[in-house]
């Protein structure tokens, strides 16, 4: 904050200068006034930042200061009191003076008057000639002469006879003119400007934050912080500020909002935006939803203002009926969605329609348009009927088309139209309107309004046909006229029951080439390719630039469109641009999920697989119009939370993009109106119904006794006074009649009614008068408890566990009267519900594990009568309810799991689970083994699964195997990639590596010595107690050499004889040790002892036992 340079004692001394004597006359003295108020104004002026200097020529001193140096402002030049007079004066800026500033001066002198103005320093009045200066005006100046903004020049001044006068302000005069005074001495000082906000503040309030977007208001924001002003800012700062804000005031984006809807009549309904509107999505039906379904669908029509859209309904309006209208996913043309709104509509019609125009329309036709729509045809008079008019009239269209008779003179014409009604059965005002009819002589001529690698689009100034042979009177070309490969097919675009349109396209097989200025050319015959009036399109080429889109399309948005008959039962998913229609229609590029990313499968919506692909049930229809896909359902989607995945859609662009895969959320709004279940009766002291409904209900409504009737008979009677109701939970409530109530009597059959008023808490009304229960009930006879099982309603979750869900809440369970039969011999070890909204959700626990994770080894489930008590307090009864997995009342929900996994060989594995697993769900991909590679797999049993694998293992090796991709049972349950696998076990038995290691005394006699050995290398550790060999027979005679033992002889895990012995051979017994080492790969025997040779028959010798690996193999 700079300092106010004024001082008190300052400020003393101006005041006794404006009052003395000695002031100058009425109005100067006002005028000076003023000037001192406004230094001490609200936005008082501070001292500046830039100075000022000066210097003077005085009577008899002669230049002043006399050492050259210079006066610093605002410090007195000149005398007082001793009349000398100046006579000259050099006067500049110092300190931060602005680019362009200057400071100018202008001084009257004696018997000269005024000379011209000079600047910053240069010398302003005489030297040596006697002559004073009288009266002086400063001023700051930019370069072109212009008072400064920011600064302003303030001088004071004293003046022979009149003393201290001023101060005086940017180029005020200071001294007289034509009195004769001289000037005595001068004060100069510069000051800064006081700011003016009012452009400023103006600006800032001129937006508010709620009409804008947030994104927009932050960056809007950014520029208001980094241009802050107060009033000590410099005007040029707060004028640049202002232009700053006002600037960032174009870049705000609004917040696209409905200022109004309106009904004109019983058939239009008028919506109002605050911005101009996307086309598109401005007159796209979903966007639009009526709560009163009879009025049908609606038709909207953007308005030439851009803002304003008009709703046809299908069906007209009743006086004074309502509709509810929500708008939503408009945007405007910046691209912001409109901020949902729901507004009430009444329809009220109080004005007969008139005609709002008459256009020639062709050289025989007119269009008559209306201030409303119409519901019968009127009549039409053509210069007071000279000529015939035939009308084409559809009901409900402003718009009728007439078609003359004959053509028409140029010139003034008069049409009377009456009769006819509209909807609100008004008759159409009668009057006459006159038009102007001339010859239309002008030929059609088109641009090119898009263009792509191979379609060209034009856009003609009017309405023409090709009346003559496409392709050949009429031809389109590109790049080379005429030439085959380049020739195009054109096509109109949405052409009129006569063929005519604004609108064609060429598209071409061969591709225009990406690049600007690219040409088509069209070629014409005459008479065949013209207007209504015959005028000919002449032939002509166009020029055009080909910019190819590699933009890949996306979903902007998926919503639940369906209303009334297709609530719940339609979403309608829009793309940012035209996609292919196969792509888009294309089951199998959706996948339905729940909130938490799950696949919803069948069991859940029937209207999907069981990989959550939509199935038969649903249908998708996609229009390039408004770039959307609409998926019709069979059944109702849940309410809820969803997100669907879409993939491999490609748009229509030459290069074909292909979207990535996207999963956009969406919810589905509960618009099913609930219906009133089944209802129990329970007599003692008072008589107590509960009414269950189909869904959570608003607990006002179902609580209050004036919304519940029973029917007896037919006859609706209200409940007794005193009756009382209140909230089992949100789908059930407990009517309470008192039992002196003699209503109804013992015996009569009621079934209870519930006002048509009451809602869900979604806000759906039952609907109609009443809404029934679903069954009867006997006043005077309790009602009862019975299970019917429905499919799939028990479900295997565990080894050792079933859930099933009941349609009613529950008090009590009994776990001695539930059994379960299977083939594990388990038997029922517990029994848990939950109650949830009107159903209860039952567990049941096994004594121990099935012996696989499907149905195989269930054969039913029964509860006896008394296994439950619902909340009512009915018990279960009239025979037990039997669940049987051969009706199909069971459901696998367990997932796979794998039991074992073990080495079959070396090159193959084995994985066995406990269940079958679904066909073709396992591939070479599913699984990986440590260090090797799987190479391929083998299925052919269900429940296995066999991996070959890329590289040899050793027999002893247990490589570890990880599950890589999701696996699925019959029944679609999935074991997760990633599930932790159990440990492999080897089952590969041990083999001899290479030809055991011989040693014996004498060559070809072993055995026959005492040291005599066999080393044996096993391809993996051998377990230590298969090999407690008593001892080793080896064939031979007394007589005869004993044979050497070859590499057979420890074939099949043995160890024994080296050959059967011939009959009658003579045997020698040999004793040996057997040893292994460290590793438990190498068994080393050695000869012990040597017998006598015994004669013994054929084949006997003694044999050692099996040998095994570790593992037993």
């Amino acid at each position: 904050m700079k300092k106010i340079t004024v001082s008190i004692l300052t400020t003393l001394l101006m005041l006794s200068m404006v009052f003395s004597s000695s002031v100058f006359a009425a109005e100067k003295e006002q005028s000076a006034w003023d000037s001192f108020l406004g230094l001490f104004s609200a936005k008082t002026a501070a001292t500046s930042d830039v100075g000022v200097e000066y210097r003077g020529h005085i009577q008899n001193i002669g230049n002043y200061p006399l050492d050259g140096t210079w006066i610093q402002g605002p410090t007195e030049l000149g005398t007082e009191g001793k009349s000398l007079r100046l006579e000259g004066f050099w006067i500049r800026l110092n300190g931060e003076v602005p680019a362009g500033a200057h400071i100018e001066y202008q001084v009257h002198v004696q018997n000269v008057g005024w000379m011209d103005p000079v600047q910053d320093g240069a010398f302003a009045g005489t030297e040596g000639k006697s002559q004073q200066i009288e009266a002086i005006k400063i001023s700051l100046v930019d370069d072109e002469g212009v008072q400064l903004k920011d600064y302003s020049v303030v001088y004071t001044g004293h003046v022979q006879n009149k003393g201290d006068v001023g101060p005086y302000t940017n180029g005020e005069q200071l001294g007289t003119d034509g009195e004769f005074l001289r000037l005595e001495a001068i004060t100069v000082e510069i000051v800064q400007n006081p700011a003016d906000l009012d452009a400023y503040e103006a600006a800032l309030a001129a937006v508010k934050q709620a009409d804008y977007t947030a994104a927009s208001w932050t960056t809007y924001q950014a520029v208001v912080n980094a241009n802050k002003m107060t009033e000590d800012n410099l005007q040029s700062e707060v004028d640049a500020a202002t232009a700053n804000i006002t600037a960032a005031q174009a870049n705000l984006v609004k917040v696209l909002k409905v200022d109004s809807v309106s009904a004109s009549n019983l058939k239009e309904i008028n919506v109002v935006f605050n911005n101009t509107v996307d086309k598109t999505t401005a007159e796209t039906a979903a966007n639009y939803v009526l709560s009163n379904g009879a009025l049908g669908a609606v038709t909207p029509v953007l308005q030439a203002d851009n803002k304003t859209v008009i709703l046809t309904v299908a069906t007209a309006a009743a006086q004074q009926a309502t509709t509810d209208v929500t708008v939503k996913n408009v945007k405007d043309t910046n691209g912001t969605v409109v901020v949902e709104t729901k507004k009430t509509v009444t329809f009220f019609d109080t004005v007969a329609p008139t005609v709002s125009k008459v256009e020639v329309t062709g050289p025989k036709a007119l269009r008559v348009t209306f201030s409303e729509p119409i519901k019968s045809v009127p009549t039409f008079l053509l210069n007071s009927g000279s000529y015939s008019v035939t009308p084409t009239f559809v009901a409900g269209s402003k718009t009728i088309d007439l078609t003359l008779g004959a053509t028409l003179p140029n010139g003034t014409q008069s049409l009377e139209v009456s009769g006819g009604q509209d909807y609100a059965n008004f008759g159409v005002v009668k009057a006459t309107t006159t038009f102007e009819y001339a010859t239309d002589t002008t030929a059609p001529t088109a641009t090119v309004s898009k263009a792509t690698e191979t379609v060209v689009t034009l856009k003609f100034d009017k309405l023409v046909k090709i009346t003559g042979v496409n392709g050949t009177d009429v031809t389109a070309y590109h790049s080379i006229n005429n030439a085959a490969t380049y020739k195009g097919t054109l096509a109109a675009v949405s052409a009129d029951s006569n063929g005519y349109s604004d609108t064609y396209t060429a598209t071409f097989t061969a591709p225009i080439p990406a690049g600007t200025g690219k040409v088509m050319y069209l070629n014409t015959t005459a008479n065949k390719f013209e207007d209504k009036w015959g005028n000919d399109v002449a032939s002509a080429s166009y020029t055009f630039d080909v910019i190819t889109d590699t933009t890949t399309p996306a979903v902007t948005l998926i919503e639940a469109t369906g209303t009334n008959g297709t609530a719940q039962k339609e979403l309608t998913v829009t793309f940012n641009k035209e996609v292919v229609q196969a792509d888009a229609q294309n089951k199998a590029n959706y996948v339905l999920k729940d909130a938490s990313g799950n696949v919803v499968t069948t069991t859940a919506f029937a209207d999907v697989d069981t990989n959550g692909k939509f199935n038969a049930n649903a249908t998708l229809a996609y229009t390039n119009t408004n770039k959307q896909v609409k998926i019709s359902f069979t059944n109702v989607l849940k309410a809820g939370d969803y997100k669907l995945e879409v993939s491999n859609i490609k748009d229509t662009t030459y290069a074909a993009n292909k979207m990535t895969t996207q999963t956009v959320a969406f919810t589905v709004a509960d618009k099913i109106a609930p219906t009133v279940g089944a209802t129990t009766y329970s007599s003692g002291t008072n008589h107590v119904l509960y009414v269950s409904f189909s869904e959570a209900m608003n607990a006002a409504d179902i609580t209050n006794p004036a919304n519940y009737a029973v029917s007896i008979g037919g006859v609706s009677k209200s409940l007794p006074t005193g009756s009382t109701v209140e909230i089992v939970n949100s789908q059930q409530a407990k009517v309470t009649i008192l039992g002196t109530a003699t209503y109804p009597v013992a015996t009569n059959v009621v079934t209870v009614q519930v006002a048509g008023t009451v809602k869900d808490l979604a806000g759906n009304a039952i609907g109609g008068v009443v809404g029934n229960s679903t069954n009867t009930v006997t006043w005077g006879t309790a009602s009862t408890y019975a299970i019917t099982p429905a499919a799939k309603q028990v479900k295997l979750i565990a080894k050792n566990q079933l859930q099933l869900e009941l349609n009613r809440e529950l008090s009590a369970i009994d776990v001695t009267k539930f059994t379960v039969t299977n083939a594990d011999g388990l038997t029922v070890a517990g029994a848990t519900y939950v109650n949830n909204s009107g159903k209860s959700l039952v567990t049941v626990t096994l004594s121990g594990d099935l012996t696989t994770t499907d149905l195989t080894r269930i054969t039913n489930l029964v509860i006896a009568d008394g296994g439950v008590t619902t909340s009512e307090g009915l018990v279960l009864s009239g025979g037990p309810a039997t669940f049987t997995v051969a009706g199909t009342h069971f459901e696998d929900k367990l997932a796979p799991a794998i039991k074992a996994v073990e080495t079959t060989d070396t090159t193959h594995m084995t994985l066995r689970f406990t269940e079958n697993l679904k066909a073709g769900d396992v591939s070479n991909l599913t699984f990986g083994v440590a260090g090797n590679t799987v190479t391929a797999i083998d299925n052919t049993t269900a429940n296995v699964v066999v991996l070959t694998l890329g590289t040899a293992i050793g027999t002893g090796d247990v490589p570890v195997v990880t599950q890589l991709l999701n696996i699925r049972d019959t029944n679609d349950n999935v074991l997760a990639a990633g599930t932790a696998v159990i440990a492999t076990s080897d089952k590969i038995a041990p083999v001899v590596v290479g030809t055991p290691a011989i040693t014996e005394t004498t060559a070809g006699h072993w055995g026959q010595t005492l040291g005599d050995k066999v080393v044996i290398t096993f391809s993996e550790a051998i377990k230590p107690s298969t090999l407690n060999i008593a001892g080793i027979a080896a064939n031979g005679d007394t007589s005869a050499a004993i044979a050497s033992p070859t590499a057979n002889v420890f074939a099949a895990g043995k160890l024994g004889v080296f050959a059967t012995p011939a009959a009658g051979a003579n045997i020698a017994t040999v004793e040996t040790t057997v040893n292994l080492d460290s590793t438990g790969t190498i068994v080393t025997i050695t000869v012990t002892k040597v017998g006598a040779a015994v004669d013994s028959p054929a084949g006997a010798f003694t044999r050692g036992a099996g040998i095994t690996d570790l593992a037993g193999n």
